[in-house]
């Protein structure tokens, strides 16, 4: 008993020391005592490893980063808080794309706060750049600029106060600050760079002081004084439609780059030039008119404009740029007479050009392949001419016998499907009214009768916006309506059992399906690249799946199948029980930013968590045995993943893009690491009881005594794992 007793006061001892000492360095909300019993390290390895290369983590390093090398300003690193603190008198230097900084190699992505000194008259060029895990920044009044992509990069920021004394903020500044949510241009400012602010997806608004002569903001958005140039537009500004003012003239480069949620902006008669990349991936907007004051399109303008149906050019057109219209792969173009210069790629992927017989567009249609619309209604397709008909009919039927017709209408671009039996299946080959019809086609109307949607029946018909399906009909084919990109909603009858493989694969304006009772079959992709999807729900009486929240499951639960890519929620705990995270199904789930998987989850699936873009925490549980290809490749904001020593599996390509990784040493995750020339920081930790009777309990250090060197050392490695340990 005595022993025991011991043991137990001892215990609390340390337990109260370790509170004392690391409570200032974590969120408790996130940090117990199960956390604190997993903390003490044994064995305590004192290095970052990256790319297989170890150098030593210091408790405090300077550097001189003095313009002239003279010692007048110096950077000081400090472990204990992460932090670097810039201080001396005068200018910092400059540092271009290709030279490395003096922390770079071991302390960039450590890097938590920053704190600027007075007597520091600049922040310098690219100085913070993909400083990842960088929160808090102190400025202080002396400095007067903010060099090119000073922060550029700084995805954990997501708040900043710039000092009455800065009149400039260079180009690029805060450039993909992705969790920058707002922003205040002080009265001194007098000059704001190209793409300050572009790809801050996390910006709700940029205000600026009633007092400042050169810059104003209305609602949010930047201008300058005069209200003639429309600067910014923030990518994460509550709306979906947005008019510009009657005063603007301009609207400069990137100015909507990234505003995901707008589906609709009036532009006014007084604009008379647009900059570059101006509504680039404004992957929302269905409709804009240009008007007739603007002669040119430059490069990149609605590049990857993906939902964009209506576009009205004007009249005098003379040039569109490089890639203009990338990407726009639901809209018909118009081009007039007038233009005289078209870009590289101007058109790539878009639906149709309409253009009149040997106009320039027609010549550079047929020179670059791009499918056209003559003005006396004949179409191309890659330079072979078809002439469209007012009415034409196939036989479609499964056996060749006329008991399946399909018929198209001009009239209202429809094709009816009518008869008794099984449709054909295509396979991806070439349909009947593909040639002729299948960009053309806006609806679809199948009778009573037909009791099947043929494979890749109405594949790639991008224009299509309805359809009617019967209650015969009992399955869908596999690619039946993959990239029918216009169609946004469509009622699954109650007889449908099988919905195949890849079935609406890419229905990028779908936003929501019911599956009734009768369904027993969902095949793979069957909803993938539905981006505008917001919930799947599910008949309660099906036996096959369920739904909880909007999200797709087996009935069982235990396989999580399809999270709607556009459904709203920040964070995400996925609910318990689960065994399985099928191959993508949080594939561009761009508003998540955290999940939750819990324990009992032993395999994350090809693609899981695909270009999660904005996800920058997720917790792995110790169940995970097996990571498959691709699983969080592009997910470019996730800076740190824990993955634990129980994964004995993981595929090529699985980790792409993620910044860094944490595992123990001479795990399987470790040696994948240094195979893969994945940055790695390595944690190796132990039980707090230890059981081995030579060592005591809490023994860190190993020198047969519990004193403040553990704890100062259980300190040290929380400060630089900076990891929740799941």
């Amino acid at each position: 008993m005595k022993e025991k007793g011991k043991k137990i006061i001892t215990l609390s001892i340390i337990l109260f020391m370790v509170l004392n000492y690391l409570l200032p360095l974590v969120n408790y909300a996130e940090f117990d005592l199960g956390s604190v019993k997993d903390a003490i390290v044994k064995g305590l390895d004192e290095t970052q490893e990256e790319i297989g290369r170890e150098y030593e983590i210091k408790e405090t390093e300077e550097w001189d980063i003095s313009e002239n090398g003279d010692g007048k300003v110096i950077a000081k690193w400090k472990l204990e808080d992460r932090s670097l603190t810039i201080s001396g008198k005068g200018k910092m230097k400059d540092w271009d794309w290709n030279s490395t900084k003096d922390w770079e190699k071991i302390y960039k992505r450590l890097i938590e706060k920053v704190i600027v000194e007075n007597g520091i008259i600049n922040i310098g060029k690219n100085v913070f750049s993909y400083c990842s895990s960088i929160t808090g920044i102190t400025i202080p009044n002396s400095v007067t600029s903010i060099e090119n992509s000073a922060f550029y990069g700084c995805s954990s920021l997501e708040k900043i106060t710039i000092p009455n004394s800065v009149t400039s903020i260079g180009a690029s500044a805060f450039r993909e600050c992705r969790s920058l949510k707002s922003v205040t241009i002080p009265e001194s400012v007098i000059d704001i760079g190209l793409y300050a602010f572009k790809r801050c997806s996390s910006l709700a608004e940029i205000n600026v002081s009633e007092k400042n002569v050169y810059y104003t903001s209305i609602d949010g958005v930047l201008y300058n004084k005069q209200k003639t140039t429309l600067i910014k537009y923030p990518e994460n500004k509550i709306g979906e439609s947005f008019s510009i003012p009657q005063s603007v003239t301009s609207i400069e480069d990137s100015t909507f780059c990234g505003c995901n949620s707008l589906k609709n902006i009036n532009i006014p008669q007084s604009v008379t030039s647009i900059g570059a990349n101006a509504f680039y991936e404004c992957s929302s907007l269905t409709s804009i008119t240009i008007p007739n004051s603007v002669t040119k399109i430059e490069e990149f303008t609605f590049q990857e404009c993906s939902s964009l149906v209506n576009l009205t050019l004007p009249n005098d057109l003379t040039r569109i740029g490089a890639q203009a219209f990338k990407g726009c792969s639901r809209v018909t173009i118009t081009i007039p007479e007038s233009i005289t210069v078209i870009g590289k790629e101007a058109f790539y992927g878009v639906k149709n050009i309409i253009c009149k017989t040997n106009s320039y567009a027609h010549k550079y249609a047929e020179e670059n392949k791009v499918s056209y619309i003559l003005s006396d209604n004949v179409i191309s397709n890659y330079t072979t001419e078809y002439q469209i008909k007012d009415s034409e009919e196939w036989d479609i039927s499964a056996n060749g016998d006329r008991s399946i017709i399909a018929k198209w209408n001009l009239e209202d671009c429809s094709i009816t499907i009518s008869g008794n039996g099984i449709m054909k299946e295509w396979y991806y080959t070439t349909k009947e009214w593909d040639k002729n019809y299948k960009r053309m086609i806006e609806k679809i109307i199948i009778d009573t009768g037909v009791t099947n949607i043929g494979c890749c029946a109405f594949y790639e018909c991008i224009n299509l916006t309805s359809v009617i399906i019967p209650d015969s009909v009992t399955s869908i084919g596999e690619s039946g309506f993959e990239e029918c990109s216009s169609l946004n909603n469509i009622k699954i009858p109650d007889n449908i059992d099988n919905i195949e493989a890849c079935a609406f694969y890419n229905c990028s304006s779908l936003n929501n399906v019911f599956i009734p009772e009768s369904v027993e079959n969902i095949g793979d992709d069957v909803f993938f690249g539905c981006s505008s999807l917001t919930e799947i729900n599910v008949s309660e009486n099906n036996t096959y799946y369920t739904s909880i929240d909007g999200v797709l499951f087996n009935k069982e639960r235990t396989e999580l199948i399809k999270y709607p890519e556009n459904k709203q929620e920040e964070k995400y705990t996925i609910p318990g029980n689960l065994s399985e995270i099928e191959w993508y199904s949080f594939y561009n789930s761009n508003n998540l930013k955290e999940i939750d998987i819990p324990n009992g989850v032993e395999y994350i699936g090809e693609g899981a968590f695909y270009r999660c873009r904005n996800l920058t925490s997720i917790k792995i549980p110790n169940s995970v045995t097996s990571i498959e290809d691709s699983a969080f490749s592009g997910c470019s904001s996730l800076k740190d993943i824990m993955i634990p020593d129980s994964v004995i599996k993981i595929e090529d390509g699985a980790l792409n893009n993620v910044k860094n990784i944490v595992c123990k040493k001479n795990s399987y995750v470790h040696k994948y690491a240094e195979e893969n020339k994945i940055p790695y920081y390595l944690s190796d930790l132990s039980d707090m009881i230890n059981n081995d009777e030579n060592n005591k309990i809490g023994d860190v250090n190993e020198n047969n005594k519990i004193d403040i060197g553990d704890i100062l050392l259980i300190k040290r490695h929380m400060a630089y794992t900076n990891s929740t340990i799941v």
